[in-house]
């Protein structure tokens, strides 16, 4: 009974989400979780789930409305069936949708590139330094379980309406979750110019329009209720002081600083710098890796990431950079794929047997204790000298 457990193939998923989390509940969970000091947005949707949306049209002022409404709504369930104070309703939220993704993640890395790929591929993302906001009461956790849904109904089982609903549901998690809508219509038009076939025309007609009525009910929610039918996204540009999240301007000033403060040693890295250059070179290792990918999948991993490019060039942004790696799961599957890669030629000349190939590769302990250590130091960072006074 217990070793058919273990042999499940969303067990690795599991524990490695468990570890995860625990790390988080030991650097600062008990705050979060008490509701006292629910740093930066958390506190922010605490508010949305508490007392709805509120906007006086003023948009130097900050206000709920730049947030969107899709995690605030579940928090505001939690708290509701559960009767816990809402900082525990948004560690509930966050921590059940992140385990989700996890495994919806490891099915399509699984199913693509096999096992040992697959779990190197969670470990590695659910426990990089930026995974707190995963578990933080961030909107993260809604928008990777919407993008795992996405990917799960077109790689691995495709469901063409389940498709469409992931793309409603990113497109009210966070602005730019609409975009998927761009890579699901390129996908389907490739899909029907490349077959001819009936059913993706079907597909293309009506399940591509489908997945914009998330974003469209939005915008006419603001309309009716707030005069603006892009009120939310106003109000975030006006409250960040960047044109996010449509377009950015591409700035190589923070990876840039990273790369020198790494090599001198001399200031501890920047938070921005070290996550623009996660983000970066997360991307630029997918790049490497595009051609083995899926096609929806190397949609998502490039066209996306190019869109948005997540460097926020003002200074003070608490690693807006690494927050938005967190979503780009397959950014952490072609490091996997590196790793693996280096791990095969490391064993090369070892007679493998059905043991050894199904064992994970001894190359991934030390990446992932890396991984696990600066995981360490940037969570009691952020709560000791940052978010918790």
């Amino acid at each position: 009974m217990i070793g058919q457990v273990l042999r499940r193939p969303g067990f690795t998923a599991l524990v490695f989400w468990a570890i995860s989390l625990a790390i988080f509940l030991l650097n600062g969970g008990d705050s979060l979780g008490s509701g006292q000091t629910l740093p930066f947005d958390s506190g922010w949707y605490a508010n949305i789930a508490r007392n709805g949306y509120q906007f006086d049209g003023d948009y130097t002022v900050q206000q709920n409305i730049a947030f969107f409404p899709l995690y605030p709504i579940f928090v505001a369930l939690i708290h509701y069936v559960m009767q816990v104070p809402i900082g525990y309703a948004e560690l509930i939220t966050s921590a059940a949708m992140t385990l989700a993704a996890c495994l919806l993640f490891h099915r399509v890395a699984l199913h693509v590139f096999g096992e040992q790929v697959a779990n190197m591929s969670i470990g590695l993302w659910v426990a990089n330094p930026f995974a707190i906001y995963l578990f933080n009461g961030y909107s993260e956790a809604a928008l990777v379980l919407a993008i795992a849904a996405f990917c799960y109904f077109l790689v691995v089982r495709p469901r063409m309406h389940w498709a469409a609903l992931s793309v409603i549901a990113a497109s009210l998690a966070r602005p730019y979750g609409i975009f998927l809508a761009l890579i699901f219509f390129v996908y389907v038009l490739h899909a029907w110019r490349w077959g001819r076939e009936r059913e993706w025309l079907r597909v293309l007609l009506i399940h591509v329009p489908l997945s914009l009525t998330g974003y469209l009910f939005w915008c006419l929610y603001s309309e009716l209720r707030f005069g603006d039918p892009l009120a939310p996204l106003h109000s975030t540009s006006a409250w960040t002081g960047a044109v996010m999240p449509l377009f950015q301007v591409v700035s190589l000033e923070a990876p840039l600083e990273a790369i020198h403060e790494t090599v001198t040693g001399d200031v501890l890295l920047d938070p921005v710098a070290l996550g623009s250059f996660f983000f970066l070179g997360g991307l630029l290792l997918f790049v490497a890796y595009a051609r083995r990918f899926p096609l929806a999948l190397a949609l998502y991993g490039l066209v996306l990431p190019i869109l948005l490019f997540p460097v926020i060039v003002q200074r003070g942004a608490l690693v807006n950079s690494g927050r938005y790696e967190t979503p780009y799961f397959i950014h952490f599957v072609a490091l996997a794929l590196l790793v693996h890669a280096f791990d095969k030629r490391l064993v090369q000349d070892v007679q493998a047997t059905p043991q050894t190939s199904r064992a994970m590769p001894l190359a991934f302990y030390p990446v992932y204790l890396l991984f696990l250590s600066g995981f360490i130091r940037y969570t009691h960072y952020y709560f000791d000298k940052i978010w918790v006074s």
